[in-house]
């Protein structure tokens, strides 16, 4: 993510990385730029929302073609998606649903059944993909996008609400 708010797009582009392996067996890395440039409030962020449907009606380029830049005036910097539109198609997503929920017992059967979900608290969007318990109390957690090592864990009753979680 460098220094750029592209938390949203960073999510759905790992998630969408995580369906095509178990859909074709293809690891193949993808966009975030691709998906949070064209939905970007510049300096700011994106809406989780936007991003699934970005994945839907455009779908994802592969970072080799359309790499993420490491800062926000590059990562929002006017771009022509025209040329890598054919790519993008390969890379679609068909549908993305909402649960607006802060029920753990619901939210780790939709992670469990769709491989994940996008969400986030507090400014933060990711793509949760694992839930437990640990030292009693239930958590989902997420490889983050702020690079290796950097993982977050959200424990059932964090004062910060989850946001309305799109997968």
């Amino acid at each position: 993510q460098g220094q750029t708010f592209s938390c949203v797009g960073q999510a759905w582009a790992y998630y969408k990385q995580m369906l095509q392996f178990k859909d074709t067996g293809e690891k193949t890395e993808l966009s975030a730029k691709s998906i949070y440039n064209p939905i970007a409030f510049p300096g700011k962020g994106s809406y989780i929302r936007e991003g699934g449907l970005r994945t839907v009606e455009y779908g994802v380029n592969k970072e080799s073609s359309v790499p993420s830049d490491k800062d926000e005036a590059s990562m929002t910097a006017s771009f022509n998606f025209e040329p890598f539109k054919e790519e993008a198609a390969f890379y679609k997503n068909r549908i993305t649903a909402w649960v607006n929920t802060q029920d753990f017992d619901l939210l780790s059967k939709v992670i469990y059944k769709n491989d994940g979900i996008i969400s986030g608290w507090g400014n933060h969007a990711v793509w949760f993909d694992d839930y437990g318990i640990l030292n009693g109390k239930r958590y989902l957690k997420t490889i983050n996008s702020y690079g290796p090592s950097q993982e977050l864990t959200y424990y059932e009753g964090n004062s910060l609400p989850l946001f309305s979680v799109w997968k």
